[in-house]
């Protein structure tokens, strides 16, 4: 049998006990019981009044009449949890979409009947639902389907959670929110929302990024404000660096550093993800017999994890492999590096920059708990600490950001825009600044040359 879950919104006062039924990542249903409880009688493990506050033997009338209370009510809440969870086993053949809607009318027609007021509207006006956290549910539905007919790829995990964590969000600021109420008012009061929660701009841009693309969907059907269609995005927010990138004279501090063999494998495999941008997980695909030489180029294919669907060929992809790689292939007989776990590997890295000396204190990003929960913040931390499998990729990004053009970096890295490549170049400020002046100094020494060609020639002519 399917099984909910009984949840309560808030720690505090009289609230309506909700019922969840998330049987998958792309399905999840938080509804309304007829039931509410103070929280200072909820058992939240067991899901029901507290039943230690039963008084044992009770003699006197009140206590009577309190145990008979608190009795009755988890036998109706265990008689409405069963009720539910029978209906959602008779229709697990039915499409989701069709069963959330067919719960939803189960459970108002039959606790919720005094509320029913007769729509003066067809209830099937629409096929995009009007609220937005069932408008999440059924994009991330629409969009699990391949069609093959646009060329469009059924959505990625990464990206459905992501949606996912935007639907909770929103929940939380609004949880009767309607996409059509979405507008520059409701941006802007979104806004103070999360600058007083101490959200950072770069998490507040993905947010507002994410709802502007889910109405734009949704004014396939619906109608959307053209204050919304036409809400400017900044697409280079400030972050609090996420990942440590190093510069060339780092990476041949850290090639000369002597360390043991079981960190010359870390070292070597850090290396391969600084000359390739490859994640972790495509970095422990590599074996020797996957190297195929073209020319006098090396390759290898790796498979995307985030970007898995059903498709065979999806997240598939091509490195090449440069001569810094093949380098060390060479001195380990053709084979890559000693394979190990993910987090096996994140805490050698940590263990191979300490011992190679990089102990230098930097600001970098630490996740903390704050009054508004979970935020990172800049901290003063040793160098070694802020290294991690990614610090590979956005090395990749960084070193080679003024010798190649984004495009190119973006062929190698696979991101989707030539923004997310930015993202991970961890050039210094100053830096970039410095490299713009030298453009500018390069193209005037360029007329300088051109005005001398001319001043010679005519010298020659007279």
């Amino acid at each position: 049998m399917s099984h909910i879950n009984f949840t309560l919104r808030k720690k505090e006062g009289i609230q309506t006990i909700y019922f969840r039924y998330r049987p998958s990542k792309q399905f999840d249903l938080l509804h309304a019981t007829p039931f509410s409880i103070d929280t200072l009688h909820w058992d939240p493990v067991h899901q029901m009044w507290n039943e230690d506050q039963l008084v044992i033997g009770a003699k006197t009338a009140e206590s009577k009449k309190r145990n008979s209370e608190i009795k009755e009510f988890n036998r109706d809440l265990s008689d409405f949890k069963s009720k539910v969870e029978r209906f959602i086993s008779n229709n697990l053949d039915v499409p989701a979409m069709e069963l959330k809607s067919k719960l939803k009318t189960f459970v108002q027609g039959n606790y919720f009947a005094h509320r029913v007021v007769e729509p003066t509207v067809p209830q099937n006006k629409y096929t995009i639902p009007e609220l937005f956290y069932d408008l999440v549910d059924y994009y991330i539905e629409y969009r699990s389907v391949a069609d093959a007919t646009k060329n469009v790829k059924p959505i990625a995990e990464n990206t459905i959670k992501k949606y996912k964590t935007l639907q909770g969000f929103l929940f939380q600021f609004d949880p009767k929110l309607k996409v059509t109420d979405i507008n520059d008012v409701f941006r802007n009061n979104l806004v103070k929302f999360m600058s007083k929660s101490l959200y950072s701009e770069q998490t507040q841009v993905k947010h507002i990024k994410n709802i502007k693309m889910l109405c734009v969907f949704a004014n396939k059907e619906l109608p959307i404000s053209k204050q919304v269609l036409n809400w400017e995005i900044n697409t280079k927010p400030s972050n609090v660096s996420e990942y440590t990138a190093l510069t060339f004279s780092d990476i041949e501090k850290l090639k000369k550093a002597d360390i043991s063999e079981r960190l010359d494998h870390t070292r070597d495999w850090f290396l391969i993800s600084c000359y390739t941008s490859v994640r972790v997980s495509e970095l422990m695909q590599m074996t020797g017999d996957k190297v195929e030489r073209h020319g006098g180029d090396y390759f290898i294919e790796v498979i995307e994890d985030k970007n898995i669907t059903k498709s065979k060929y999806d997240g598939k992809k091509i490195i090449y492999l440069m001569p810094q790689v093949i380098e060390i292939l060479n001195k380990r007989a053709g084979e890559f590096p000693k394979h190990v776990s993910d987090p096996t590997y994140n805490k050698n890295l940590k263990e191979l920059f300490e011992t190679a000396g990089f102990t230098e204190e930097i600001e970098y990003g630490v996740t903390e708990i704050t009054e508004k929960g979970k935020r990172k913040v800049l901290k003063k931390v040793p160098f070694f600490k802020s290294i991690s499998s990614h610090s590979g990729r956005a090395t990749y990004v960084t070193l080679f950001s003024d010798k190649l053009p984004a495009e190119i970096i973006q062929l190698q890295t696979n991101h989707q825009t030539t923004e997310m490549v930015d993202h991970y170049n961890k050039t210094d400020y100053r830096e970039k600044l410095l490299r713009k002046a030298k453009l500018v100094a390069d193209a005037h020494r360029s007329i300088e040359s051109d005005y001398a060609t001319i001043n010679l020639t005519k010298i020659l002519q007279n």
